[in-house]
């Protein structure tokens, strides 16, 4: 009896403390090979929370998998397929609350070649989806049903990490993802390509669904029969860093579409390019109350039928560090507060208003403000407001290059359009606005009778703009607006060093004048003359220039009429320098080479006497040569 109590107190003792031990150690993990579907279906239903399964070759569904909560569920494909059965509709994985399901080296297939109607999405999760490196969501349709491959709904998360969803489509949003109310979204590296729904093409987030993070990602080629080509947003917070956005179509937002009280921010090194939207926003739709920060984006080569090529703004818009080049539509179209600073904003073009930025509010009855500081505004083009047109708000340009920007024929505002007839102000200071070109108002085009909403401020340079219509002299009734509204240290265009004119700046019809201006073809500079209709051109001085004579001016560029200065001048005209080379010093060509005069007349009387005195010595010579 005792050697029996001992021995049992010793098997108590070792069963206490393995128990105690196996507490204090990790849940082991149900390992799993399989390659039918009867048993993928019992390997999930195992009764360990922690479960590996690995595919040992394809496999056709039949029914749908669920990971049931608590579960971690994870499945290496070993680039093998889950493929949907053609007869199979519904959703194929449901991953619900508290469960995880981890995805690598494997494809889910929907087969949508086979199943176009399959009425469900690849992943319906309330749980945890991670999409690791080499995993692949493609090819499922869902008829009628939000998510063609993914339905992210109510505390739910889908994390992408290197993976890559393609070719789902959806009837409703979502083609790629669909983020309910309370999902989230983590991306990070992986791709979402070529997907289409009827709202979101690649990825719809639902009104009140949480945060977005997106980085170092591809979504590209996607596409929605309404708005949000790539991505399409209805009141999420969203971050998007380093990620390239292209070759997405839509009708509004074909890049990124945003709506409702969300903000949302770009930042790092994004690239929003090549997407095209039926109506607004090529690139970018930021909708109604929803604030967006842009830093450090490159928007470029969109299109929009009709406004922000670039972007389209409703809501409050900054935007720093950024280039938006080359869109169609205008490079940006806002109606609410926007912000442009260190950036530039080029080649962009528009059917009407601004070709790089048009700003359209109702001016004294909004608070909204336009400010450009430290931009070059370069080579837009438009009906009106080649850089920029601004109708109405509180615009403030400076410390910015205006340049090259032009109009359509009869368009005013070559490198600004201001329309004050729904107030607001425009204030430019330390700002060059130069090479641009319209109608009328090559630099500057005020649609407004006087000067009363404008002030061009220290620093301004006005320089090389130019103009179809005739300039205008300064009538003497606006002399006190112009006054109180420019500086008076502004550099003006010549030969209009002071007041208005259609050259820099137009903001009322004057006196008509007309300009004669004198290229000198290397010359000295001769500056231009400003007469009245059919006065006379003063011949100026004569230019200079090493080594050539001036021969006269010329009335056209191949310098085959001499221009007449008694003729009264009743247009703009050009006047050209006509030059001829002088011979080198030394030479002994005469006559008609170059310009040596040819030794005759009183001038050259002086080598009379030295001709003689040589004869007489030759004479000499030759008679003692004789003798």
């Amino acid at each position: 009896m005792r050697k029996t109590s001992k021995r049992m107190i010793a098997l108590l003792f070792l069963f206490g403390f393995n128990q105690f031990t196996n507490g204090l150690r990790p849940k082991a993990t149900a390992e799993y090979h399989v390659g039918t579907f009867l048993a993928l279906q019992t390997a999930l239903a195992d009764a360990d929370s922690n479960i590996h399964i690995t595919l040992s070759q394809d496999i056709t569904l039949t029914a749908p998998l669920i990971v049931e909560s608590g579960k971690t569920v994870s499945i290496d494909g070993q680039s093998y397929s889950l493929i949907r059965d053609a007869a199979f509709t519904g959703d194929l994985l449901t991953v619900s609350p508290a469960a995880t399901l981890d995805l690598s080296r494997i494809t889910i297939n929907g087969n949508k070649a086979n199943q176009p109607d399959a009425n469900g999405s690849l992943i319906h999760t309330s749980g945890v989806v991670n999409l690791n490196s080499d995993a692949v969501l493609s090819d499922n349709a869902s008829d009628s049903v939000n998510g063609g491959a993914v339905h992210v709904t109510g505390g739910g998360m889908l994390s992408i990490n290197g993976g890559q969803i393609a070719r789902n489509t959806s009837s409703a949003a979502g083609g790629g993802v669909y983020v309910d109310v309370g999902g989230t979204l983590n991306m990070n590296q992986g791709a979402i390509f070529d997907n289409s729904a009827y709202k979101g093409g690649g990825i719809w987030f639902e009104q009140s669904a949480d945060a977005a993070v997106i980085a170092n990602a591809l979504i590209y080629g996607n596409s929605a029969s309404f708005n949000g080509g790539g991505i399409g947003n209805d009141g999420a917070d969203m971050t998007i860093s380093d990620t390239r956005i292209y070759e997405n179509q839509a009708t509004a937002g074909a890049g990124i579409y945003t709506f409702h009280s969300a903000t949302v921010t770009l930042s790092g090194s994004n690239e929003i390019s090549d997407n095209t939207a039926t109506d607004s926003g090529g690139g970018i739709y930021n909708g109604r109350d929803t604030a967006m920060h842009v830093d450090g984006a490159l928007i470029t080569n969109n299109s929009a039928a009709t406004t922000g090529g670039g972007i389209n703004s409703l809501g409050d818009l900054e935007i720093q560090h950024t280039s938006i080049i080359h869109n169609t539509g205008g490079g940006i179209f806002a109606t609410a507060n926007l912000t442009f600073e260190e950036g530039t904003i080029s080649d962009n073009t528009a059917t009407y208003g601004g070709g790089g930025i048009y700003f359209l509010t109702n001016g004294t009855y909004s608070p909204y403000t336009l400010i450009v500081k430290q931009a070059e505004i370069l080579n837009n083009y438009s009906a009106e407001g080649g850089g920029i047109s601004a109708v109405g708000g509180f615009v403030t340009i400076s410390d910015s290059l205006i340049s090259n920007n032009r109009t359509k024929a009869g368009g005013i505002g070559g490198g600004i359009f201001f329309d004050t007839k729904e107030g607001g102000t425009l204030v430019i200071t330390d700002t060059t606005i130069s090479f641009n070109h319209a109608a009328s108002g090559g630099g500057i085009g005020v649609l407004d009778p006087a000067l009363s909403t404008v002030h061009i401020g220290s620093g301004v340079i006005f320089s090389n703009n130019s103009i179809e219509e005739r300039a205008y002299e300064i009538l003497p009734e606006d002399l006190a607006d112009y006054e109180a509204a420019i500086d008076a240290n502004t550099v003006w265009t010549k030969p209009f060093t002071q007041g208005y004119n259609n050259v820099d700046i137009r903001y009322r019809r004057g006196e008509e004048v007309v300009v004669v201006r004198f290229d000198s073809n290397g010359g000295s500079e001769v500056d231009p003359q400003k007469l009245y209709p059919s006065e006379l051109a003063v011949k100026p001085d004569d230019p200079t220039r090493p080594g050539y004579k001036f021969v006269g001016w010329y009335v056209n560029q191949g310098l085959a009429d001499q221009y007449d200065f008694d003729t009264p001048v009743i247009e703009d005209i050009t006047l050209y320098a006509k030059w001829q080379a002088k011979s080198p010093v030394g030479s002994d060509q005469a006559g008609s080479f170059g310009n040596n005069p040819v030794l005759t007349g009183v001038e050259n009387s002086w080598n009379l006497p030295l001709l003689l005195m040589m004869l007489c010595i030759g004479m000499l010579y030759a008679k003692r040569k004789r003798d």
